[in-house]
Protein backbone atom coordinates (compact mmCIF):
# COMPACT_ATOMS: atom_id res chain seq x y z
CA UNK A 1 0.00 0.00 0.00
CA UNK A 2 1.24 3.56 -1.05
CA UNK A 3 1.79 6.05 1.67
CA UNK A 4 1.81 9.81 2.01
CA UNK A 5 4.13 11.45 3.58
CA UNK A 6 5.33 15.11 4.43
CA UNK A 7 8.07 17.35 5.30
CA UNK A 8 9.53 20.94 5.04
CA UNK A 9 12.99 23.02 5.35
CA UNK A 10 15.49 20.29 4.73
CA UNK A 11 17.75 22.96 3.42
CA UNK A 12 19.95 20.69 1.71
CA UNK A 13 23.55 22.60 1.10
CA UNK A 14 22.47 25.36 3.42
CA UNK A 15 25.68 25.62 5.88
CA UNK A 16 23.82 28.18 8.09
CA UNK A 17 20.96 26.04 8.86
CA UNK A 18 23.34 23.81 10.70
CA UNK A 19 24.09 26.23 13.74
CA UNK A 20 20.21 28.26 13.50
CA UNK A 21 18.42 24.73 14.30
CA UNK A 22 21.19 23.56 16.44
CA UNK A 23 21.07 20.25 13.68
CA UNK A 24 23.81 17.87 14.61
CA UNK A 25 26.08 17.51 11.82
CA UNK A 26 29.14 19.01 11.47
CA UNK A 27 29.33 19.49 7.56
CA UNK A 28 26.80 20.26 4.35
CA UNK A 29 27.99 17.05 3.42
CA UNK A 30 27.33 14.99 6.46
CA UNK A 31 23.43 16.57 6.96
CA UNK A 32 22.89 16.09 3.25
CA UNK A 33 24.14 12.01 3.23
CA UNK A 34 21.47 11.60 6.43
CA UNK A 35 18.47 13.08 5.11
CA UNK A 36 19.09 11.03 1.79
CA UNK A 37 19.77 8.09 4.00
CA UNK A 38 16.51 8.49 6.29
CA UNK A 39 14.22 10.04 3.48
CA UNK A 40 14.81 6.53 1.49
CA UNK A 41 14.86 4.24 4.66
CA UNK A 42 11.29 5.94 5.02
CA UNK A 43 9.67 6.53 1.48
CA UNK A 44 9.33 3.71 -0.81
CA UNK A 45 9.42 4.35 -4.27
CA UNK A 46 5.71 4.59 -4.69
CA UNK A 47 5.08 6.95 -1.77
CA UNK A 48 4.33 10.42 -2.06
CA UNK A 49 5.93 12.91 -0.65
CA UNK A 50 4.70 16.54 -0.10
CA UNK A 51 7.70 19.01 0.95
CA UNK A 52 5.88 21.87 2.25
CA UNK A 53 9.17 23.96 1.01
CA UNK A 54 12.82 25.69 1.45
CA UNK A 55 13.97 22.01 -0.05
CA UNK A 56 17.29 22.91 -1.24
CA UNK A 57 20.07 25.89 -0.90
CA UNK A 58 21.76 24.63 -4.06
CA UNK A 59 21.39 25.82 -7.65
CA UNK A 60 19.52 23.94 -10.27
CA UNK A 61 22.00 21.41 -11.28
CA UNK A 62 22.59 19.74 -7.68
CA UNK A 63 19.17 20.21 -6.64
CA UNK A 64 18.23 17.95 -9.65
CA UNK A 65 20.71 15.64 -8.71
CA UNK A 66 19.80 15.18 -5.03
CA UNK A 67 15.85 14.99 -5.57
CA UNK A 68 16.81 12.23 -7.82
CA UNK A 69 18.38 10.39 -4.99
CA UNK A 70 15.27 10.92 -2.67
CA UNK A 71 12.49 7.90 -3.20
CA UNK A 72 9.09 8.52 -4.42
CA UNK A 73 6.41 10.83 -5.87
CA UNK A 74 7.72 14.42 -4.98
CA UNK A 75 5.40 17.53 -5.03
CA UNK A 76 6.43 21.08 -3.75
CA UNK A 77 4.71 23.32 -1.96
CA UNK A 78 6.82 26.60 -2.46
CA UNK A 79 8.50 28.13 0.65
CA UNK A 80 10.73 31.39 0.97
CA UNK A 81 13.44 29.86 -0.06
CA UNK A 82 12.38 27.79 -2.87
CA UNK A 83 13.95 29.93 -6.15
CA UNK A 84 14.21 26.90 -8.10
CA UNK A 85 15.53 27.32 -11.39
CA UNK A 86 15.63 25.57 -15.06
CA UNK A 87 15.39 21.63 -14.61
CA UNK A 88 15.39 21.78 -10.70
CA UNK A 89 11.35 22.44 -11.31
CA UNK A 90 11.91 18.57 -13.13
CA UNK A 91 12.34 17.09 -9.57
CA UNK A 92 8.56 17.40 -8.33
CA UNK A 93 5.28 16.11 -9.93
CA UNK A 94 3.81 18.97 -8.82
CA UNK A 95 4.51 22.19 -7.68
CA UNK A 96 1.35 24.69 -5.76
CA UNK A 97 2.05 27.54 -3.57
CA UNK A 98 -0.77 26.19 -0.93
CA UNK A 99 -2.67 23.05 -1.23
CA UNK A 100 -6.16 21.69 0.08
CA UNK A 101 -6.44 18.05 0.13
CA UNK A 102 -8.33 15.06 1.53
CA UNK A 103 -6.34 12.01 3.14
CA UNK A 104 -7.76 9.42 4.54
CA UNK A 105 -11.14 10.81 5.01
CA UNK A 106 -9.53 14.31 6.70
CA UNK A 107 -9.33 17.49 5.24
CA UNK A 108 -5.99 18.53 4.96
CA UNK A 109 -3.94 22.09 4.08
CA UNK A 110 -0.45 22.40 2.95
CA UNK A 111 1.70 25.57 2.89
CA UNK A 112 4.88 26.65 3.82
CA UNK A 113 3.66 28.81 6.14
CA UNK A 114 1.56 28.77 9.58
CA UNK A 115 -2.12 29.77 8.81
CA UNK A 116 -3.65 29.72 12.44
CA UNK A 117 -6.85 30.46 10.80
CA UNK A 118 -7.15 27.77 8.64
CA UNK A 119 -9.73 26.76 6.26
CA UNK A 120 -12.10 23.89 7.59
CA UNK A 121 -10.40 23.89 10.85
CA UNK A 122 -13.46 23.66 13.49
CA UNK A 123 -14.63 20.77 11.40
CA UNK A 124 -11.22 18.44 12.68
CA UNK A 125 -9.46 19.69 9.70
CA UNK A 126 -5.73 19.92 9.61
CA UNK A 127 -3.14 22.56 8.63
CA UNK A 128 0.34 21.51 7.83
CA UNK A 129 3.33 23.90 7.86
CA UNK A 130 6.97 24.64 8.18
CA UNK A 131 9.05 28.04 7.73
CA UNK A 132 9.16 28.75 11.83
CA UNK A 133 11.69 25.60 11.92
CA UNK A 134 12.30 24.67 16.24
CA UNK A 135 12.39 28.59 16.96
CA UNK A 136 10.56 31.13 18.83
CA UNK A 137 8.03 31.74 16.28
CA UNK A 138 6.97 27.70 16.35
CA UNK A 139 6.79 28.71 20.01
CA UNK A 140 4.26 31.28 19.00
CA UNK A 141 2.22 28.94 16.68
CA UNK A 142 1.62 26.37 19.11
CA UNK A 143 0.80 28.36 21.89
CA UNK A 144 -2.01 30.11 19.87
CA UNK A 145 -2.79 26.10 19.05
CA UNK A 146 -2.95 25.16 22.42
CA UNK A 147 -5.20 28.51 23.35
CA UNK A 148 -7.76 27.35 20.27
CA UNK A 149 -8.09 23.92 22.00
CA UNK A 150 -8.67 25.97 25.81
CA UNK A 151 -11.23 27.38 24.17
CA UNK A 152 -13.02 24.36 23.11
CA UNK A 153 -12.22 25.09 18.89
CA UNK A 154 -10.04 22.21 17.36
CA UNK A 155 -6.66 23.37 16.24
CA UNK A 156 -4.92 20.86 14.34
CA UNK A 157 -2.25 22.93 13.38
CA UNK A 158 1.59 20.94 13.37
CA UNK A 159 5.11 21.72 12.10
CA UNK A 160 6.29 19.32 9.90
CA UNK A 161 9.57 20.83 9.79
CA UNK A 162 12.40 17.74 9.38
CA UNK A 163 14.17 18.91 12.36
CA UNK A 164 11.12 18.34 14.55
CA UNK A 165 10.92 14.46 13.03
CA UNK A 166 14.41 13.34 12.84
CA UNK A 167 15.28 14.70 9.40
CA UNK A 168 12.49 12.42 8.02
CA UNK A 169 9.07 12.64 6.01
CA UNK A 170 6.51 11.40 8.47
CA UNK A 171 2.64 10.25 7.97
CA UNK A 172 -0.33 12.02 9.06
CA UNK A 173 -1.24 9.12 11.49
CA UNK A 174 2.27 9.84 12.98
CA UNK A 175 1.90 13.73 13.54
CA UNK A 176 -1.46 12.60 14.98
CA UNK A 177 -0.25 10.30 17.05
CA UNK A 178 2.82 12.80 18.19
CA UNK A 179 0.68 16.00 17.92
CA UNK A 180 3.03 17.67 20.97
CA UNK A 181 5.75 17.43 18.65
CA UNK A 182 4.38 18.95 15.42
Amino acid sequence: MNKTFFTSDLHFGHANVIKYDGRPFTSVEEMDATMIRRWNETVGPKDTVYVLGDISWYKADRTLEITGLLHGNKILIRGNHDRLRGSAYDAFSAIHNYLELNLDGRHITLCHYPIPFFNMQRHNAVMLYGHVHNTKEWDTVRKLRNEAWDRGEPCHLYNVGCMIWDYRPVTLEEIMENQEMG
